[in-house]
C-alpha cells in the first residue's frame, strides 16, 4: 500500500498585484506595516524626561529598550545577549556599544527641537526660541556625555541593579534540567 507524501510546506498562494492601483495599495500596507514595526518606541517628552534624568535616566532607557536581550550575571560579574534561544557571554563588550542606541535616539530628538526652534524664529518668537535653544543644548550636552567611556559604564551599572533591572543573581541559570539548549534548537530531554 502507497501512500502519497505530504508537502513539506504549504501556504496559500498570495495573490500578485497587476494594476497600478493594485501596486501602491500594496506598496502603502507595506510602508505601514514597516513604519509600525520600526517607530519610535519613545515620546519626546520621554526622552526629555531621561535627558534631564542624568545617568539614571539613561539607564531606564537601556533597560527598556534591551529587557530581554541582555542580562547582567552579578555572581560572574558578566553581560550576556541573548541568542536566539541561548545565552552567551558577552565578550567583546557589545553591551557597552549598544549605547550607542540611546545617542541615536537623543540626536534625533535634537534635530526636532532644533526645527522648532527654527520655526519658532521664523515666527518672531523669540522667548520659545530661546527655551528651545536652551533644551536642544541640553540634549547635545547629553549626547557628549553619552561619548565618554565613564559615564557609559556608570549607565550600565544602574541598569544592572535593583529588581526591574536587567540583572540577575547568577542562580536563575540552568533552572529546567530537562531542557538543553543548542546553536540550533532547544531538546526537552523527558525524564524516564
Amino acid at each position: 500500500m502507497t501512500t502519497q507524501a505530504q508537502p513539506h510546506y504549504t501556504a496559500e498562494a498570495q495573490a500578485i498585484p497587476v494594476s497600478e492601483d493594485e501596486i501602491l495599495t500594496a506598496t502603502r500596507a507595506r510602508i505601514a506595516e514597516e513604519q509600525a514595526a520600526f517607530a519610535q518606541p519613545f515620546t519626546d517628552a520621554e526622552l526629555l524626561e531621561a535627558v534631564q534624568g542624568g545617568e539614571l535616566g539613561d539607564a531606564r532607557l537601556f533597560i527598556c529598550l534591551n529587557a530581554e536581550k541582555l542580562s547582567y550575571d552579578h555572581a560572574a560579574r558578566k553581560w550576556y545577549e541573548f541568542s536566539g534561544h541561548f545565552w552567551k557571554e558577552d565578550e567583546t563588550d557589545n553591551t557597552l556599544a549598544r549605547l550607542d542606541e540611546l545617542m541615536d535616539l537623543y540626536t534625533v530628538l535634537a534635530r526636532k527641537i532644533y526645527s522648532q526652534m527654527l520655526a519658532a524664529t521664523k515666527a518672531g518668537n523669540k522667548e520659545l526660541a530661546t527655551e528651545l535653544k536652551a533644551v536642544e543644548d541640553m540634549i547635545r550636552k547629553k549626547i557628549g556625555l553619552l561619548q565618554r567611556r565613564r559615564h557609559r559604564e556608570n549607565v550600565l551599572v544602574l541598569a544592572a541593579a535593583g529588581a526591574s533591572s536587567l540583572g540577575i543573581s547568577g542562580r536563575e541559570w540552568d533552572n529546567n534540567p530537562y531542557l538543553l539548549a543548542f546553536q540550533n534548537g532547544i531538546l526537552y530531554q523527558v525524564a524516564v
